[in-house]
């Protein structure tokens, strides 16, 4: 019996160190590339990525074989946004005032993700959330590191 546990457990942690091990490559198309640095708007560039970090941008990149290929040749492709003021758990509305006495933390709480991810959509990779109650910040960052966003990092901390 231990001698199978034995074999079952090394064959588990072999398959997990070889799937961690393999790289996740893609090739982003883009039509038209944001040069923040230069200024500039660059034509028909690839970028690549491996994992999490972009690796080359140019337009003679050669595309890996195995790499998962992004078409956004029609777009236009930017850095990410950053934004220092934020309310990602709340939005305020024409009812501003009746929803401070109408609504509680789990309904804010409900909602965080929504506007968390429209501002994700909207281009901003980077944010600073201000106004947060009950910590909903930072479980709404932890549910969308583990559920939404799973190749992604979300850094958070509370400073209330």
């Amino acid at each position: 019996m231990r001698k199978y546990f034995f074999l079952i457990t090394m064959l588990f942690i072999t398959s997990l160190n070889a799937s961690l091990g393999q790289s996740k490559i893609k090739a982003i198309k883009a039509g038209r590339l944001i040069d923040v640095v230069s200024g500039t708007v660059l034509l028909n560039q690839i970028i690549l990525i491996d994992s999490t970090m972009i690796v080359e941008i140019g337009g003679a990149v050669v595309i890996p074989q195995n790499a998962e290929i992004i078409d956004l040749s029609n777009a236009t492709v930017l850095p990410g946004l950053i934004d220092c003021h934020t309310h990602l758990t709340f939005q305020p509305g024409d009812n501003y005032y009746e929803d401070i006495f109408r609504k509680t933390p789990i309904d804010y709480a409900i909602l965080a993700h929504v506007y968390a991810k429209r501002t994700l959509q909207s281009g901003f990779t980077m944010v600073r959330d201000v106004g947060a109650d009950q910590l909903i910040d930072i479980s709404c960052a932890t549910q969308l590191t583990t559920v939404l966003l799973k190749d992604h990092e979300c850094w958070c901390r509370h400073l209330g």
